[in-house]
């Protein structure tokens, strides 16, 4: 078994090497394996643990803490029915009192202005037309007072209430100039939504503790898009900045503009932090799978511009097909098994064995494409289309799966994580079709447009900054 996965890797690394050329594989080859991350890694980030971090709390001065400043900026829409409300209700208990709320809102309808003004936050409002990421978060620092800014969303929570007095105390040690801590979620949220928590929260440090960033210009053109989403690591939706360093970088791009403020703020050897000793609340609903291929798709349009992520090999026909391919024969296993529970171990064993046993020789394509399962995934995206034909490739199969293999075994880790040993039928093929449709986001946004591309196509990989912007915003 072990023998026929090493020669499928080795004919894989080929095919790679034929595509890509020799230099992109010998950086993908040197540097993007466990050792070479390790080393890489420890170059550009200091880990601090809890306890040095307690002994550090212990020798500060925290009157000096106390007199700081914390402007509290939220971009808002509509923001009451996504628990708006629960914000600020969670921002005015925290344990530092000297903060100002402002929130830019883009054209509510459900009262958020009047309420909010009920509630002391400063208002400021902008025609819906005018908002972008970038744009109503430098607005709102515009009239912010404070030494700091604390960027939010109106659908996140701070039920730690030292997250602004312990966050401000790092920044001070450190010398730092940003600051993020990770997302969790409640028990209201999706399995999806918990796995993803899980799984995104491994970039930062495994045990309570945090990453400090080290100024290294010369290793990062080596660092895989991995260790470079960690030094980029700024997030939004819980972003601690120095208000005098934002004045002079602010926000850019009208989407991922807190990963590019991260690499503009690295670049320019300012130091970041990113901090599992506290993390704020905060997940998305994923039912609707087009709006989460939207999200993912323009995204990672914007970030494989920021960290140069490996170029993708294949045509739109071949990550449709394939990608296809896998949820069918998924789909075919699942249907194997007689019960409505499924064990999470069991379900990494076949995904495993997915793996190994690619065997595409006798498929029909014409047939296969028009299976209702495959049907059905693919149309419910309503812009992606069912190729007529593909030539079928046994190692463009085997790359694939294994490609999927790198999302969703984790996906089914980071579920043990979360002590889940068993899942329904439902939940396995609901992950699976998220898992699915992550990849396919990613995939598509990497490709070319080619003469044969079909129109929806083309008006989907041809998006501009601009056409981002509203893919982002309306999605």
């Amino acid at each position: 078994m072990k023998l026929r996965i090493l020669s499928k890797n080795i004919i894989l690394g080929f095919y790679i090497l034929k595509k890509i050329g020799f230099i992109l594989f010998f950086k993908k080859i040197i540097f993007n394996n466990k050792f070479s991350k390790f080393f890489l890694r420890r170059s550009v980030l200091k880990e601090y643990s809890m306890k040095k971090v307690e002994t550090l709390f212990n020798n500060l001065e925290w009157d000096s803490i106390e007199k700081l400043k914390v402007s509290i900026i939220i971009p808002n829409n509509n923001g009451i029915n996504v628990g708006l409300v629960n914000l600020i209700n969670s921002l005015k208990t925290q344990s530092h009192k000297n903060i100002e709320i402002i929130s830019v809102d883009s054209g509510s309808t459900d009262n958020s202005v009047e309420i909010m003004k009920k509630l002391g936050v400063k208002v400021i409002e902008i025609d819906p037309l005018d908002f972008n990421h970038a744009y109503s978060r430098n607005l709102g620092a515009e009239y912010a007072t404070g030494d700091y800014l604390l960027f939010t969303v109106s659908d996140a929570l701070f039920l730690d209430k030292n997250w602004i007095r312990n966050n401000l105390a790092l920044i001070k040690i450190f010398g730092a100039s940003s600051l993020s801590t990770p997302q969790g979620f409640s028990s209201e949220a999706s399995l999806y939504a918990k796995v993803l928590a899980v799984f995104l929260s491994k970039r930062f440090p495994k045990f309570p503790g945090l990453y400090v960033t080290k100024p290294n210009r010369f290793l990062k053109k080596f660092l895989p898009g991995e260790i470079l989403s960690q030094i980029y690591g700024v997030d939004d939706t819980n972003h601690l900045v120095n208000r005098e360093v934002f004045k002079k970088f602010q926000f850019l791009r009208h989407t991922v503009e807190d990963m590019d403020f991260g690499k503009r703020l690295f670049e320019a050897k300012y130091i970041l932090i990113l901090s599992n000793i506290n993390y704020i609340t905060h997940y998305h609903d994923y039912s609707d799978k087009k709006r989460y291929f939207f999200r993912v798709f323009s995204d990672i349009k914007v970030i494989k511009d920021l960290t140069g992520n490996f170029p993708n090999l294949f045509n739109y026909s071949s990550i449709i097909f394939n990608f296809s391919y896998i949820y069918f024969q998924f789909m075919q296993e699942i249907k194997k098994i007689q019960s409505n529970n499924f064990n999470v171990k069991i379900i990494k064993k076949i995904i495993s064995k997915l793996i190994i046993d690619t065997n595409i020789n006798d498929l029909n394509f014409t047939k296969f494409m028009n299976e209702e399962d495959v049907k059905n995934f693919i149309n419910s995206f309503e812009i992606l289309e069912i190729p007529n034909a593909y030539k079928i490739s046994k190692i463009e199969s085997f790359f694939y799966i294994k490609y999927f293999s790198r999302i969703i075994l984790p996906i089914l880790n980071a579920l043990e994580d979360l002590k889940v040993d068993t899942i329904s039928k439902q939940e396995l093929i609901e992950i699976l079709q998220l898992g699915i449709t992550y990849c396919l986001g990613v995939s598509l946004s990497h490709i070319p447009i080619t003469k044969n591309s079909s129109l929806s196509i083309k008006k989907l990989l041809s998006i501009s900054w601009d056409g981002i912007v509203q893919t982002r915003n309306n999605f």
